[in-house]
């Protein structure tokens, strides 16, 4: 005998409608998963958090981010270490959301730019940083040693 399945008139469609839009958070790293119960966000905050330490960033750095994603950890950096970041992305849809997500009072802390990762010179001229960071997208770059290359020369 052939079962035959029907489908639910609702199932779970409502959570679709739910959703907080525009969403509080856009991480795009994979997290730091270091402890149970965690949610997405604050898995993604972590890694932040982590890098920050073993960099040893202390407030009011002047910070490279390159790969930015949609803007959260220049936020954050902003933020938790009142730092002035700089960051660059190749991604303009990125770019564009990332802007208009900085609030007004960290408007003057972070400046954001469409740029490349393979010769960072170009956008920061003469600029130098404390720390530059790649959270989780160094890897994506088809050119990673000219990135480590030139993110050296962008230190202090």
């Amino acid at each position: 005998m052939q079962e035959t399945q029907q489908s639910e008139l609702y199932g779970l469609r409502n959570l679709l409608v739910n959703l907080e839009l525009p969403p509080k958070s856009a991480w795009f790293n994979m997290g730091l998963w270091d402890r149970p119960n965690l949610n997405y966000s604050q898995a993604c905050q972590n890694l932040v958090r982590e890098v920050t330490e073993q960099c040893a960033i202390q407030p009011n750095s002047s910070i490279l981010d390159v790969g930015f994603g949609c803007g959260d950890s220049c936020l954050f950096l902003a933020e938790h270490y009142q730092s002035k970041v700089k960051g660059i992305t190749n991604e303009q849809s990125q770019l564009t959301v990332a802007n208009k997500r900085i609030p007004d009072h960290l408007k003057e802390q972070i400046a954001l730019i469409l740029g490349s990762a393979d010769d960072l010179s170009t956008y920061t001229s003469s600029e130098k940083h404390d720390a530059v960071l790649s959270i989780d997208s160094a890897y994506h770059f088809n050119t990673r040693w000219d990135f480590l290359r030139n993110a050296f020369d962008c230190l202090k």
